[in-house]
């Protein structure tokens, strides 16, 4: 961690900011693209929200803002903080999450009551950005956040970002910090994939597996499990009360044998 900076310092009513956005390591770069002209638009909500759009080349980049009030010429520039989705839903789906009855599920609202400037981006071929014929993978993701970042360092007078990257969206931020190190402060990566090449507990693994002394079909193989899990026998649970209302999406098999869950152990 590098010293306290003004960016550091809480909001009055906020608490630290060491202790909400932990800087966790970084991962291989990527090559990206430049840009940034920007179209605005002012949705109406709790907080003060602005949708803009920056653009590579041909593709329009849709980016959401929320903070607490809206900014002023007059006031210092808040810490920013950019959020960052992977490759099964777009922006809002991921961090402004609305669970009636549930609690607060909005990563945007929890942050931006804590004195951030909030961002959410929609990569290319996700919500409202433009659909193309690519692929969207990590490497078309840093060209994205490269062309989004000028935009959001125009609005908030700030060149340094805080980054929250989620699965394939924790890659991207990664590799884009590893990248343009000039643009961010601190990064928190979650679900981030990791091949535990050049570990030394999975090296002394590899040596018992050609051993012989560890067998089994999956043996020397690593396995990521994820808590997205969904059933297909109705509403489902995943591991948090935000899934429990929710029905599997897109399951075109039905069970055979029984449309029942199955029997509590």
């Amino acid at each position: 961690m590098h010293p306290e900076t003004e960016l550091d310092r809480q909001p009055a009513d906020g608490p630290s900011r060491r202790h909400v956005i932990s800087g966790i390591g970084l991962a291989a770069a990527a090559a990206a693209v430049g840009a940034a002209p920007a179209k605005a638009a002012a949705p109406a909500g709790g907080y003060w929200n602005k949708e803009y759009v920056a653009m590579k080349g041909d593709v329009k980049l849709q980016l959401y803002r929320r903070r607490k009030t809206e900014p002023s010429a007059n006031a210092a520039p808040l810490p920013v903080l950019l959020m960052v989705h992977g490759s099964s839903i777009s922006g809002m789906s991921s961090w402004d999450l609305n669970v009636p009855g549930a609690g607060e599920y909005s990563v945007m609202n929890v942050f931006a009551g804590f004195g951030y400037d909030c961002w959410v981006i929609d990569f290319e071929g996700y919500g409202k950005s433009s659909v193309t014929s690519g692929n969207s993978d990590i490497k078309s993701g840093v060209a994205d956040l490269v062309a989004a970042t000028p935009l959001i360092a125009k609005e908030t007078g700030q060149q340094k970002f805080h980054m929250m990257g989620e699965s394939s969206g924790a890659l991207r931020v990664a590799a884009f910090a590893a990248a343009h190190p000039e643009r961010v402060d601190r990064v928190c990566l979650g679900a981030y994939t990791y091949t535990g090449i050049g570990s030394p507990t999975l090296n002394e693994r590899a040596k018992q597996v050609d051993a012989g002394r560890i067998t089994g079909e999956l043996a020397g193989v690593p396995i990521i499990i994820k808590d997205n899990i969904c059933t297909h026998f109705g509403t489902t649970t995943c591991s948090s009360k935000a899934g429990k209302p929710s029905l599997s999406p897109s399951l075109p098999i039905r069970p055979t044998r029984s449309t029942n869950p199955p029997a509590q152990q």
